[in-house]
């Protein structure tokens, strides 16, 4: 394939496809480096594809120039540590720009595709449910039940980061049974589901930021209609 013919089928919905995969690899991928190397292999080169596209999108805004510059200085800074080496400097360079693009093409593609993204979005909820239930069951099945910590399955292979992750998927089913009436107490249940293995994991900075995010996505849907009044 050409890389005009690349580009038209990013373009068209292949980044979508291919940025899905990754976000489905935090519960389908068997070991965090498949997934890393997904994004580095195929993820990462296709953003660099849409180089053009990237830059009219973000050329006119002003947070993610202050994104660059913030990342510009951390980089910067690098050169007056007291252990400089080119081998660390030259890590971290990579891990922003990695960063930086995943940012990038996470706004590009809710602006030009948000039906999509919106659907893809719930698609990963059902998926993170299913996971979250199929570890509770599978963990607990051999290991003490509730004293030990709940390890799920997926790429992260720790409570904390876990934890961590699926809850931000949980405050994602808040929003769309919120948002979608017609499956509400399926998000519901989705949400109950992945609060408990938030809850198994037993970590406390996780359990904190989904109780603060789910009380600020409440009172926001209760002061909303008031501002607007």
């Amino acid at each position: 394939m050409e890389i005009r013919q690349i580009r038209g089928f990013l373009l068209d919905r292949g980044m979508l496809y291919i940025y899905g995969l990754f976000m489905a690899g935090f519960f389908v991928f068997p070991m965090q480096v498949t997934q890393r190397r997904w994004y580095y292999i195929v993820v990462f080169p296709a953003v660099l594809l849409l180089w053009r596209e990237m830059y009219g999108f973000y050329r006119e805004n002003t947070l993610f120039k202050l994104l660059l510059a913030y990342t510009g200085w951390m980089i910067l800074s690098l050169g007056w540590t007291a252990d400089f080496s080119l081998g660390a400097a030259g890590l971290q360079m990579w891990i922003n720009a990695n960063l930086l693009s995943f940012v990038a093409v996470t706004g590009f593609l809710w602006v030009h595709h948000p039906e999509q993204v919106r659907r893809y979005g719930a698609w990963l909820c059902w998926l993170a449910a299913a996971a979250a239930l199929f570890s509770i069951f599978n963990w607990y099945r051999d290991n003490p039940f509730p004293a030990s910590r709940l390890v799920p399955t997926g790429v992260m292979h720790h409570p904390n980061k876990s934890g961590a992750a699926y809850g931000v998927f949980l405050l994602f089913c808040v929003q769309l049974a919120f948002s979608d009436p017609r499956r509400r107490y399926l998000f519901l249940l989705a949400t109950a589901i992945l609060g408990l293995l938030v809850l198994f994991t037993q970590s406390r900075t996780a359990l904190a930021a989904v109780c603060v995010g789910v009380i600020v996505m409440l009172g926001w849907r209760a002061l909303l209609p008031a501002v607007l009044g």
